[in-house]
């Protein structure tokens, strides 16, 4: 896929954002104590940036994600922070998605105990649930890619790949991607082996802003779990994108293999939400949306190319159209948008809220 051959390979080929990976550099060279947490919106390259500094210092990387068990932050983690490395000149210990932290209690407790750098990365550094983080850590805020960077950097692409291209279009791509340079090479993915203003605009249509159009696709075109992490980074309730998957799967594969094995994927992830909401043991979503997100994405054999139209899942559909138009009308909102706010609301009391 473009999102991983266009990797780039050290912090001389990241696009934008010099600034920031130059102060990342500079402060895991005089670490002396302390935390980095590294923040900015999705796609921009946090992690990414940190894996590069780690390549270029000779630095060993270990990687958790705040999602992991919390013994294996308490334990497996305190215990690396105290051991030196056997194969580098030293060690940088990163923990991603912040805000999926259960207690940043253990990360305090790493924090001052570690005998090397720890970096964390968040989108949104200001959750309460972060405060007591905040007080032990340097912030360096990452920006959206400007259009123009973004611009170019696509152009190249399609230059060394052979896909041919209109300029709009790239400009196109660059704007609905507002900034997220993943989503915008998912895109080109998606359209070549021809990009145009047409095919382009049919993907800026889609609303982005609401995030779950784009989640399902990155699940439904990715090849490899690496690929469909992203989408459970950007998501902000996975639950319902289960829904989303489990209505479109039809509408992106063709295999019949493929598509019986993406569905019994999600039929083993429903098992564990059945238990989770039958039980209340909360601890076991993390198995429901890796068995639903990583099925699925790896059910199929290649990717398929080109646009897919996605459907809203049944339950947000309104019984009554009539009724779907008038509240659209009151509300001065889309028809499209009233699904989406049932479907949301529909989801509230499943988390007791």
């Amino acid at each position: 896929m473009l999102l991983h051959k266009y990797e780039p390979r050290s912090l001389q080929g990241f696009a934008g954002n010099k600034q920031q990976t130059a102060e990342i550099l500079q402060w895991i060279k005089g670490w002396k104590k302390g935390a980095l947490m590294i923040h900015g919106p999705p796609g921009v390259g946090k992690s990414l940036a940190v894996k590069l500094a780690a390549k270029e210092l000779g630095l060993e990387l270990l990687q958790r994600h705040a999602n992991d068990q919390a013994d294996v932050l308490k334990e497996s983690v305190l215990k690396a922070a105290q051991q030196k490395s056997l194969f580098s000149k030293g060690k940088i210990l990163l923990i991603d998605d912040l805000e999926q932290l259960d207690s940043s209690k253990h990360v305090v407790e790493l924090i001052k105990s570690s005998q090397f750098p720890v970096v964390l990365v968040a989108s949104n550094p200001y959750d309460m649930k972060l405060a007591a983080l905040r007080n032990h850590c340097k912030m360096v805020k990452f920006q959206k890619l400007r259009a123009d960077e973004m611009a170019r950097f696509l152009k190249l692409i399609c230059e060394t790949e052979g896909i041919k291209y209109e300029e709009a279009a790239l400009k196109q791509l660059c704007r609905t991607s507002n900034g997220d340079i993943r989503a915008a090479l998912m895109d080109l993915e998606t359209l070549k082996p021809e990009v145009t203003l047409r095919n382009a605009g049919e993907l800026g249509g889609r609303e982005k802003e609401d995030n779950i159009f784009e989640t399902v696709r990155l699940v439904l075109k990715a090849t490899s779990i690496r690929s469909a992490a992203l989408a459970i980074q950007n998501s902000e309730r996975p639950e319902i994108v289960l829904a989303w998957l489990e209505e479109n799967i039809l509408n992106e594969y063709t295999g019949i293999e493929e598509i019986a094995e993406a569905y019994d994927w999600l039929s083993k992830a429903d098992i564990f939400r059945s238990r989770i909401i039958r039980r209340q043991s909360w601890s076991l979503q993390k198995y429901a949306n890796a068995l639903g997100f990583y099925g699925v994405a790896l059910s199929k054999r290649k990717t398929y190319a080109g646009f897919s139209r996605y459907s809203f899942p049944k339950s947000t559909r309104a019984k009554n159209h009539a009724d779907l138009e008038e509240l659209a009308a009151t509300l001065h909102v889309s028809k499209k948008r009233v699904g989406m706010y049932r479907h949301l609301l529909l989801a509230l009391p499943q988390k007791g809220i």
